[in-house]
């Protein structure tokens, strides 16, 4: 059986028109499940790309894992909307940049931001996908094993210096797009 990557994703900058697409793009399974119907999800978010079919060759080469699973929970208007992931043994790099690319041609003030983790902590990582943009990057940090599970103390640190590298991969972005303004 494959790992589980959980991957959390922070939908930033979401104005009501592309809070809407969001919603379209992310449909559930059955009136507020939580569960998106991936089906459906696929479908509309590669339109002619997608075949309807989960063959693994193509779910690898667009979402970036052979398998995944999506949650969230409020369809109420909000500027953020975080999103969890669950795929099978990697983060889903391909589909973060096409939700990037849909949700950018309508603002390109709508960044994705967030952390995956496998489910043995190895690999974990942050990262930033917006605006013709995107950075994602392995926390770069040696795990004691036989801490992890009776050390909350420790556990809270390693998580602390996964959301400073999500923090540092941000303000980069942020950076970018500061820089990029000031050329124009």
């Amino acid at each position: 059986m494959a790992n589980v990557m959980t991957t959390r994703v922070q939908f930033k900058n979401l104005n009501e028109q592309t809070f809407g697409k969001l919603i379209d793009l992310l449909p559930f399974e059955g009136e507020s499940s939580g569960q998106v119907n991936i089906e459906s999800h696929l479908g509309k978010l590669f339109e002619d790309e997608w075949d309807g079919k989960f063959e693994q060759g193509w779910m690898l080469d667009n979402i970036g894992s052979k398998s995944i699973k999506i949650e969230y929970y409020s369809t109420d208007f909000e500027p953020q909307l975080d999103v969890t992931i669950e795929t099978a043994w990697s983060f889903p790099e391909q589909w973060c940049e096409k939700v990037a690319e849909v949700l950018t041609q309508i603002d390109s003030s709508v960044v994705l931001v967030g952390t995956y983790e496998d489910e043995t902590n190895e690999p974990m990582g942050a990262f930033v996908f917006g605006y013709q943009y995107s950075d994602y990057e392995d926390l770069e940090v040696e795990i004691d094993f036989d801490r992890w599970d009776d050390d909350d103390e420790y556990r809270d640190e390693i998580y602390g210096e996964l959301d400073s590298l999500m923090d540092d991969l941000y303000d980069g972005y942020l950076q970018s797009m500061e820089d990029n303004n000031t050329e124009d």
